[in-house]
């Protein structure tokens, strides 16, 4: 029932209840849905008796089929969210991690895989990528605590240039490591300094501050040193807080204050420049303190 005014009745502008309007959509396909006939009507809306694809029966809004919004009995939306039940599982982490590292320009690891051209393989990448990933982990070492590595730095990912290790061994294995003689042998700067219990980050401030790898080495840590701010240093002559000698040289105090906290002397960490390095990836990038 519909009330009309009397106007639109005399006029012709309303000729029905509405009903006029929706398409008969009987035999007509929709996605998976095929129309059968008109069901009922509630509301303003029209619903129609269907059949999808797979044998089910449903009872669909018209507007909802027309529009594309109802494409099944809800078989679709299922079979859409069917996944390979290994989303919570270790390796799923590994192989984002390594999705990122390689596609995402804004993974903070981009510079050194992604922009290198470094990526994943076709069996790894596709539609059956992290299946086809995980299989292959599962048989060839994967463990937990095990770290995957690329055999040849400069190859992309893919089986035959990929193996499992422990954090050690992976380290080992990256182009961001420097290599030098200690003790008459050659060794990572990163297995030194565990083998002599020192901060990796420490020794690299003491070789971008001009000591020798010895003298880096050699020098003892004092975890207990902290810079004091209204210390003087003494520098041509004069004596004044890090904080005046920055603002004579326009240097950001706190850098200043952390390249002497590293062991460098007044003068280099004042004159040394800062490039422009904001980020602490950026500087990791540019910067090698033995070349």
């Amino acid at each position: 029932m519909k009330s009309v005014s009397y106007r639109s009745l005399i006029t012709g502008n309303t000729k029905s209840c509405g009903c006029l309007h929706e398409l008969n959509l009987a035999g007509k396909k929709f996605g998976k849905l095929t129309v059968v006939d008109f069901a009922y009507s509630k509301y303003g809306h029209r619903y129609w008796n269907c059949i999808c694809d797979c044998g089910n029966k449903a009872v669909v809004n018209g507007t909802r089929i027309k529009t594309g919004e109802t494409k099944s009995c809800g078989c679709y939306n299922a079979d859409s969210k069917t996944t390979h039940g290994l989303s919570t599982h270790p390796l799923y982490h590994v192989y984002n991690s390594m999705k990122q590292r390689c596609y995402n320009p804004n993974c903070k690891d981009y510079y050194l895989y992604g922009e290198r051209n470094i990526h994943m393989c076709d069996e790894w990448i596709g539609k059956d990528g992290f299946v086809n990933f995980y299989n292959w982990s599962i048989e060839n070492g994967y463990d937990t605590g095990l770290e995957i590595d690329r055999i040849d730095g400069n190859d992309i990912y893919k089986p035959t240039n990929c193996r499992y290790v422990n954090q050690i061994e992976q380290s080992n294995n990256t182009n961001k490591n420097i290599v030098i003689e200690y003790k008459g042998r050659p060794d990572t700067l990163q297995n030194i300094c565990r083998d002599l219990k020192l901060t990796p980050e420490c020794i690299y401030a003491r070789l971008r501050g001009g000591r020798t790898v010895n003298e880096a080495l050699s020098t003892p840590t004092d975890k207990k040193r902290h810079i004091k701010k209204d210390k003087l240093y003494e520098l041509d002559g004069e004596s004044k807080t890090i904080r005046d000698w920055c603002k004579i040289y326009d240097r950001k105090d706190m850098t200043v204050y952390r390249r002497v906290y590293n062991g460098w002397d007044l003068e280099t960490a004042l004159m040394t420049p800062t490039d422009g390095y904001h980020t602490y990836a950026d500087s990791k990038k540019k910067y090698n303190p033995c070349t």
